[in-house]
């Protein structure tokens, strides 16, 4: 069963590309690949039932995003309820999930927020938290979590998932850089 968060979601929106430009539909239908991918592992691993929580700032930008991937992908979203999570994510009450996943965000990832609220969102999941973003971005994380770092972060640990996990990026020349997809960790005891 399916119970996964997928971490600003919106920026699969539609005010994400109207701040990258003009876009015409096949663009328009580009942004929710990584989303797409996401569902097809969620199906495989986890069957094709369950919920999918849905955040970012902005509930609008939520069912714009929610409504799109129902238009674009009616089979794939078949039989999931798609729950609406509109806050910061640092701020949020998170709902206990086996999944979770947050993708490309330098803005996100370079506050002071990110790694002083890591753990509360790493331990919300049952697996942790997926990240995906090109390689610059991925070693700025992996780097938050370097026993040299100032920030201490002993309980948690990062693994590697794989390298261009997302295959389409590359044919769609998303990204510039290879991806790589990392996943934040708290150990089994």
């Amino acid at each position: 069963m399916i119970n996964h968060i997928e971490y600003a979601a919106a920026n699969y929106g539609d005010k994400f590309y109207r701040k990258s430009g003009p876009s015409d539909g096949t663009e328009k239908l580009r942004q929710y690949l990584i989303f797409r991918q996401t569902l097809l592992n969620l199906r495989r691993e986890h069957g094709n039932g369950g919920v999918v929580y849905l955040n970012d700032l902005n509930e609008g930008d939520l069912e714009y995003m929610r409504a799109q991937i129902q238009g674009y992908y009616p089979g794939l979203c078949s039989g999931i309820e798609f729950r609406l999570l509109p806050g910061s994510l640092y701020e949020i009450e998170h709902p206990k999930t086996e999944t979770a996943h947050l993708k490309f965000l330098p803005s996100i990832t370079a506050s002071d927020k990110f790694p002083k609220n890591i753990r509360r969102i790493v331990k919300a999941s049952k697996t942790g938290l997926e990240f995906t973003a090109e390689l610059w971005l991925v070693q700025r994380i992996e780097g938050i979590f370097d026993p040299r770092s100032s920030f201490e972060c002993k309980d948690l640990q990062v693994n590697v998932r794989g390298y261009n996990l997302y295959s389409y990026q590359a044919e769609w020349r998303e990204l510039i850089d290879p991806s790589k997809t990392i996943i934040i960790e708290s150990p089994r005891s």
